[in-house]
Parts: structure tokens; C-alpha cells; sequence
């Protein structure tokens, strides 16, 4: 096992955190956001539940992007699959599309036609990558920790900010380049353990009338029912956290689509004032995205 850390300005060497809860993988190809939202315009293919790789949703169309007329350049000149994934990462870290092109399988070149048609479609693809370390490389698989700018909205989804990334390669002509359309992923939310601290520390700001940290988005549901925390005499008392399946959901299947059962939760407040918080993990805390009735 090899274990490589890199990041924008510094080279570091430091073991990953502990995982988070396991999900489904989904094919990196539209975005390696969770509800992608890696939904991410953006969609994802996800597998099956025998992780075989859906195929994955047609590109934009490429008329005005991609130079049919041209074969596709050649690759990097990788000479290992953790050639490939490193120096695709490392691209792609340094914002240098035109490098990270050319570190893709022949296929997924011959896909987009040229940098031009890559460059064209990146922002549908892949969130910006902040960092990576390689885990593991098996034979002709590479498996990384990749750090992406997390984050959530109404198009996208949810962009996991940890993701644990299994590359699968292919060689042709003597060059190695990662294949994006059989690689999956497995983000690594905090843990479900955190997120009634956070709620109880949501409501107590509301309790000193204050405005506590919340998603940067519109709060689904009724977010009003927040103001009766304030100025109320008494403990903050919250509950475990649940799934999403608990509730009626349809505000928030409607913001984010089907995906937002897998990583919301919620936790009720049940005293000093009875209501129910709905929370998401942006990046590595909970914060709440909507309220909702106790």
C-alpha cells in the first residue's frame, strides 16, 4: 500500500480520518457529488445494488464543444495505473484541465474529443478537488481519499467533502488513464453520532435569540417555528438522530431529489420547544437545512 497526500501549495503525509457511513458507489462521471448530486445538470450513474456500474447519462450535446472531425490526442504516457490516477489528481488539484484530459482511459478521450470538449463539460463532472493521498493500488484499480470543496444546493446536491475513490484504469498503446465511467465512490459523511450536538447547538442559539450557524441555503419546511426557541427558559433536550424516511420528506425530496433520504437526518428537539430539525453533512459538520413540526 502506498500512501501519498497532495494538496494545493504543500505536500503532506497524514493518514485519512475514520470512514463514515458506507453508501452505494456511484460512477464518477457527472459529478462526484452525493444526491448529485458527485448529482452533480449534473447526474451520476449509480450502481447496482451488485455495484455493477449503470451506464452512465449522455453527455451534453457536443456539436459546439467537441471536434468530431479529429481523432482524439494522445494520453499522458502514463506507466502504471497510479501513474495515471496521480498525475489525473494532480491536475486536477492545480486546475490544469488540459493536463487531466490527457490522463483519462482512450475511451473516455475519444468521449469528449479533445481538451476543448473536456474543459467544456468539467464543471458537469467533477466537483474542484482539493486534495488527495493514495490508499491502495490493486493491480489495475487505485484506491484514493480525495478531498473535494464541499458544499450543497439545489442543482447539485451534495458534494461530499471526504470521498473514498476507487479508480479503475485501462491501458492502450502503452499508456494508462483512469476510467471515469467504471470508477466509483463512497463518501465519508461525519458521523451520525454528531449531529444531535449540533442541533442541540442550533436551537440554543435560537434560544438566546441569536442567528446560529445553518445551511447558506433557503431552510425547506417551516423555518419560522425556530423563533419560539426565543427568549424560552429551560434545557435544550434533543433526540437521536433518524432517518429521513421518518418523516413526511416531500419538501425536501422536492429541493434535493431522491438522494437526500440517503445522507439527511433528523433529530427532534423536545424541549424547552417541540420541533424536528432537518440536517445535512456539509463537510465534516451538520448543519440544518429545514424545521419541521414535533
Amino acid at each position: 500500500m502506498s500512501s501519498h497526500q497532495r494538496d494545493q501549495g504543500a505536500d503532506q503525509h497524514e493518514a485519512p480520518g475514520p470512514p463514515g457511513r458506507r453508501s452505494r458507489p456511484v460512477v464518477v462521471v457527472l459529478a462526484v457529488v452525493c444526491g448529485l448530486a458527485l448529482g452533480i445538470g449534473a447526474t451520476i450513474a449509480l450502481t447496482t445494488d451488485d455495484e455493477t456500474p449503470v451506464a452512465p447519462p449522455e453527455l451534453t450535446d457536443p456539436v459546439t464543444t467537441v471536434p468530431t472531425d479529429e481523432e482524439a490526442p494522445p494520453g499522458a504516457s502514463a506507466t502504471s495505473p497510479e501513474a495515471a490516477v496521480e498525475g489525473f489528481l494532480g491536475a486536477e488539484v492545480a486546475e490544469n484541465l488540459e493536463a487531466s484530459f490527457g490522463y483519462l482511459s482512450a475511451d473516455a478521450r475519444s468521449e469528449f474529443g479533445s481538451p476543448a470538449g473536456w474543459i467544456a463539460n468539467h464543471a458537469d463532472l467533477l466537483p474542484p478537488v482539493v486534495g488527495y493521498e493514495v490508499e491502495e493500488v490493486d493491480d489495475d484499480e487505485v484506491v484514493t481519499l480525495v478531498r473535494f470543496e464541499p458544499g450543497l444546493d439545489q442543482i447539485q446536491g451534495l458534494v461530499a467533502e471526504r470521498v473514498r475513490v476507487t479508480w479503475a484504469t485501462s491501458e492502450d498503446g502503452g499508456s494508462w488513464g483512469v476510467d471515469l465511467f467504471s470508477s466509483t465512490q463512497e463518501p465519508l459523511h461525519p458521523s451520525d453520532e454528531s449531529a444531535p450536538a449540533a442541533v442541540r447547538a442550533w436551537a440554543e442559539g435560537h434560544q438566546d435569540c441569536g442567528t446560529p450557524r445553518t445551511w447558506e441555503g433557503n431552510l425547506q419546511g417551516s423555518p419560522a417555528l425556530a423563533e419560539r426557541l426565543c427568549g424560552v427558559a429551560g434545557e435544550v433536550e434533543v433526540g437521536p438522530p433518524l432517518p429521513l424516511g421518518s418523516i413526511d420528506a416531500g419538501p425536501f425530496l422536492a429541493a434535493f431529489g431522491p438522494e437526500v433520504d440517503g445522507w439527511a437526518r433528523v433529530v427532534a428537539v423536545t424541549a424547552p420547544v417541540e420541533l424536528r430539525a432537518v440536517v445535512a453533512p456539509i463537510g465534516q459538520e451538520w448543519l440544518v437545512i429545514g424545521v419541521l413540526p414535533g
